[in-house]
């Protein structure tokens, strides 16, 4: 799951769904040679449709490609959608993707807000909706259903369950540690308090959840300034995409739309319907010191210590 993509809009009224393929299809477009050395862009996917929570999307999955100096070529998704007369963008590579899909579209630098990142909620960059799913493993919460006749709501009837959250530290995509549903309270404590010590230094975390019928849905979230850069495990996934035999980069491709259009959404709105406390963090940590506090005591006087 090292490769992230971003999610990006059109903010260009002028330019059509239609015009936009049809222009990727028959390359017009003009790159700098020195930044994408004999490109190529190649669609993979043409006209596809996929239904997320009632919301038809159409999508191409384009694969683009350049020279590397070792003599292979180095390859990345490009995925264009249209969402309700949005028209978006599914790229890899974020740090290029602002000025990547630009470029494509024609537009020069001058050119500024006609190609903008999706709008996220602050809580995605400054913790508090992480230590909320983490307080949600910890208190037994993780399963959430939520149905479409709560009129404060917009979601349609379904469930999601987190069954573990990871920190990846830095930079590196080794696991710091895991807070998980699985094991014992001691273990559930230890973890998620070493989350909490460590909680300044991250940049990535990993979520393995169950999402409706989606299950052992595994995706790396790393926050950026003003983006959430977006992975997905193929090989842990198991649902409707896996049952439909298709190839690896089609599955990545659903997933990814299925991430980033759907299931970071409703995490969001889960999110603010439930209130959270901002100290959520401050909380959670008081809790598992009085926990550990009381189990140790415990275990003191079981070995008759004074």
């Amino acid at each position: 799951m090292s490769t992230k993509s971003t999610l990006w809009y059109l903010n260009d009224n002028n330019l059509k769904y239609e015009t936009v393929i049809k222009r990727l299809n028959e390359k017009k477009f003009s790159l700098n040679p020195e930044h994408y050395p004999d490109f190529s862009l190649v669609n993979k996917m043409q006209d596809q449709i996929l239904d997320l929570s009632g919301s038809e999307i159409r999508y191409n999955l384009f694969d683009y490609s350049i020279a590397s100096t070792t003599g292979k070529r180095i390859h990345n998704q490009l995925i264009v959608f249209d969402q309700n007369d949005q028209i978006g963008f599914i790229v890899d590579k974020s740090k290029i993707g602002l000025h990547f899909i630009r470029a494509l579209l024609g537009y020069d630098s001058s050119q500024k807000g006609v190609v903008i990142p999706a709008k996220r909620d602050d809580s995605f960059f400054d913790g508090r909706l992480f230590f909320w799913i983490i307080s949600r493993i910890y208190y037994d919460e993780s399963q959430i259903d939520f149905d479409s006749d709560d009129k404060n709501s917009s979601l349609e009837d379904a469930s999601i369950s987190f069954n573990s959250l990871d920190a990846v530290k830095g930079k590196t995509v080794a696991s710091l540690n895991t807070v998980s549903t699985e094991g014992s309270d001691v273990i559930k404590m230890l973890t998620t308090l070493s989350f909490l010590l460590e909680s300044d230094r991250l940049t990535e975390v990993s979520l393995a959840m169950t999402y409706k019928e989606h299950r052992n849905l595994k995706v790396e979230l790393r926050s950026g300034s003003d983006l959430v850069g977006v992975g997905v495990d193929l090989y842990s996934y198991d649902g409707p995409y896996r049952e439909e035999k298709i190839d690896d980069p089609i599955l990545r491709c659903e997933l990814l739309l299925l991430t980033h259009l759907d299931l970071l959404p409703t995490i969001q709105i889960l999110f603010k319907n439930d209130s959270a406390d901002e100290d959520i963090k401050r909380d959670l940590a008081v809790d598992i010191v009085a926990n550990m506090k009381r189990r140790l005591n415990k275990l003191l006087e079981e070995l008759g210590a004074e």
